[in-house]
């Protein structure tokens, strides 16, 4: 679709959903994708994060054990079934192994810091997530940018 846009001449800003913010995508589109915009995690930011946010610390571990032991860079749907797996856990100790009183405990989760967002999930939110999950990426050079 990037390409096609670009090829009948359409300049108006061009917005994709977080499944192509990838170097797969870039790849793929070339010179085409030069000033795409995508709301995303804030995983592919990196050092451009500011040493202030409470994600970068949890970002930058992640991103250092999943090359280690895949020998390449995590993608974002990586990161999610990380954080999934995370906030399970904790509350399947803090259930005590009670299958009744799991949902309850992920419910009462708050202030988890993950890879994907800072979660905080209730009987009435279960994505957990808030806008303060999200940031914006620009495609510049041929690569993503942190767009501040």
């Amino acid at each position: 679709m990037t390409t096609n846009y670009r090829q009948v001449g359409l300049e108006l800003p061009l917005y994709h959903s977080h499944a192509v913010l990838s170097p797969a995508f870039l790849k793929a589109t070339g010179a085409n994708a030069e000033g795409v915009m995508v709301a995303g995690p804030k995983l592919d930011a990196g050092d451009a994060l500011d040493d202030k946010d409470p994600q970068k610390a949890a970002i930058k571990a992640f991103r250092g054990e999943f090359k280690a032991k895949y020998n390449e860079e995590p993608n974002q749907f990586g990161a999610a079934a990380y954080d999934a797996m995370n906030i399970l856990n904790a509350a399947m100790a803090r259930a005590g192994g009670d299958e009744a009183k799991l949902c309850a405990a992920i419910e009462a989760t708050r202030g988890q810091v993950g890879v994907y967002g800072v979660f905080n999930y209730s009987a009435t939110d279960h994505a957990g997530l808030g806008t303060d999950a999200l940031v914006m990426y620009k495609v510049d050079k041929g690569a993503w940018q942190l767009q501040k």
